[in-house]
């Protein structure tokens, strides 16, 4: 699954998403925008605020109509607006997959009633956790290595609610902490094989 846009927004999009579009096999799977309602910051847009993504991220998928796409929003809460540029995203019927990005850090509420909310609210739907982790270190997480643990909870909710595509971990290496102090948080699987890793 290809993200066309990160945090960094290129200068003519539906050129880049026609560019992209023509490089990947048909039927590819692709995001056209990451994160919509925080794109570009770690400030909330807000309810209305991610309309220029959410606009941008429609006009990229039109620009590129062979691919199939997925939405990737932060979902931590019930709040109208947090769900507001994924509602968008699906009403235009562009997007084949609801993807929910959920960090233990950031949780206000349990995973697993965010899944229960995205499967009520998108019905006949498929969902897909589209970034979770679990970054050592971080000051909102308990003390201690824990990776495993969440692994195995975030998949114990999936099947819970069923009609959970994939999980995606992110990074799957380590990576520096947000604050770009110079340290780092360890929370991908760099010292084990990965087919260990995708095994456990």
């Amino acid at each position: 699954m290809w993200d066309m846009v990160h945090f960094d927004m290129p200068p003519d999009p539906e050129a880049h998403a026609a560019a992209v579009g023509a490089a990947l096999p048909p039927g590819t799977w692709a995001i056209a925008v990451n994160e919509p309602t925080i794109h570009g910051s770690r400030n909330f847009q807000g309810d209305g605020q991610s309309w220029p993504f959410v606009s941008t991220a429609l006009r990229m998928m039109r620009a590129a109509p062979h691919l199939r796409y997925a939405t990737c929003d932060a979902l931590h809460d019930m709040r109208p607006e947090t769900w507001w540029a994924t509602d968008r995203l699906v009403e235009s019927g562009l997007v084949e997959v609801v993807g929910i990005n959920y960090y233990p850090n950031y949780g206000v509420v349990p995973l697993l009633h965010v899944l229960r909310e995205a499967k009520a609210r998108y019905p006949g739907m498929p969902l897909a956790i589209t970034e979770t982790g679990w970054h050592v270190g971080h000051p909102n997480l308990p003390p201690g290595e824990r990776r495993m643990e969440w692994l195995a909870q975030v998949r114990q909710d999936c099947e819970s609610v069923g009609g959970v595509e994939f999980v995606a971990w992110y990074p799957w290496l380590d990576m520096p902490c947000w604050s770009l102090s110079g340290d780092r948080w360890p929370c991908g699987w760099p010292e084990r094989p990965l087919a260990d890793a995708v095994a456990a």
